[in-house]
């Protein structure tokens, strides 16, 4: 992103530099923003950069950039009131919520089955507790072992799943949001030159 910055930068100042009015700062990128022409000695307010390294920032705050009374910009430009947007979002909490329940019934279903499998060896290593009652409680912990086994064979094979298709999705989202910055960055370096030139054409 920065390496695109840079080279966007250097066309565009490229394009501008030459088209300057008298008593004006000429119109320039900065690789943020485009500042317009500004009489000299005063100082420009423009909104804040949408993108910043694909991250999106709240554009209702202000930059600022002095122009000196000799014509030329400062060396640097004013962000410090840019910020980047909070981008929590209810989904990702309710996915911490879905997490933190998994990890319980995962503790839950380790420990019967944990248990399951002791109550089994204890019925079976002690011949003196084979008797008919015990049978059925036998048929009756192996069925819920299997159950357990299941379910965490289940909820393995989901997660799985699950966390490859998570990545999949942020990878698509991330390239995605790096395509709509690069044209947001590349609209407002055609933007700037334009109004450069326009602002040099005679009235």
């Amino acid at each position: 992103m920065l390496a695109i910055n840079h080279s966007v930068s250097s066309v565009a100042s490229h394009i501008i530099n030459s088209l300057v009015l008298d008593d004006y700062c000429n119109t320039t990128w900065d690789g943020l923003s485009c500042w317009p022409p500004t009489k000299a000695g005063t100082t420009v307010i423009i909104k804040c950069m949408e993108f910043l390294n694909r991250v999106p920032y709240d554009t209702t705050q202000n930059a600022t950039r002095e122009c000196h009374a000799n014509g030329t910009w400062a060396p640097r430009s004013d962000y410090s009131e840019c910020r980047p947007l909070d981008q929590k979002d209810e989904s990702f909490e309710n996915l911490w919520d879905i997490k933190d329940a998994h990890t319980i019934y995962s503790i839950g279903y380790g420990l019967s089955l944990i248990a399951l499998v002791i109550a089994l060896w204890i019925f079976l290593y002690f011949s003196d507790l084979r008797c008919l009652r015990n049978t059925i409680h036998t048929n009756l912990l192996v069925t819920y072992l299997f159950i357990d086994l299941t379910w965490i064979i289940t909820a393995a094979l989901q997660t799985s799943t699950s966390n490859e298709a998570n990545k999949r999705r942020n990878n698509s989202f991330s390239a995605s949001l790096l395509d709509i910055s690069d044209i947001v960055v590349e609209n407002q370096v055609i933007n700037c030159s334009q109004s450069s030139y326009r602002a040099k054409l005679p009235l």
